[in-house]
Order: structure tokens, then sequence, then C-alpha cells
């Protein structure tokens, strides 16, 4: 294996793995969870935060997908035309 292919599949893994715990920290898009148990779904407190953090988990995880499939292309092109 050649250095490069290393770093690529450590970079792989790494991304792998985080894109994986972002997408598990995201809320669901079930909008009628807290109506049914009684709580208030109109709190602007609450509509804010929840889309503030979901926008930036949003964000973070479509350049977290981007970076795995690049790294994924990258060892991929390097195990075929450097072989």
């Amino acid at each position: 294996m050649l250095v490069s292919e290393i770093i690529f599949s450590i970079i792989l893994v790494i991304t792998s793995i985080f894109v994986i715990s972002l997408v598990i920290m995201q809320d669901g898009k079930q909008q009628n969870d807290t109506t049914i148990s009684g709580g208030s779904a109109d709190s602007y407190y609450s509509k804010n935060q929840t889309r503030t953090k979901d926008v930036i988990l949003n964000k973070i995880t479509k350049v977290a997908a981007i970076v795995f499939f690049i790294a994924l292309i990258a060892v991929n092109a390097i195990t075929i035309f450097l072989k």
C-alpha cells in the first residue's frame, strides 16, 4: 500500500464515523410530537432553536459527505492508476 492510499483510507474511516454520528444527532421531521403529548408546538424559542440546530447539522453533514465521497474516489483512483 502506498502512503497516500493509507492517508486517504484513514480520512475515509474518520469521515464515515463523523457522518454517521451527525445523522444520529439530527432530529426527526415529525411535527406532531409535542401537540399529542400536550406541549406547545408554537413556541417561538423552540421553533428557532431547533431550526438553527438542524440547519447547522445539515450543513456540516453535507460538507462531511462531500469529503467522504472525495476520499472514496481518491482511494479508488490511487489503487487503479498507480498499481
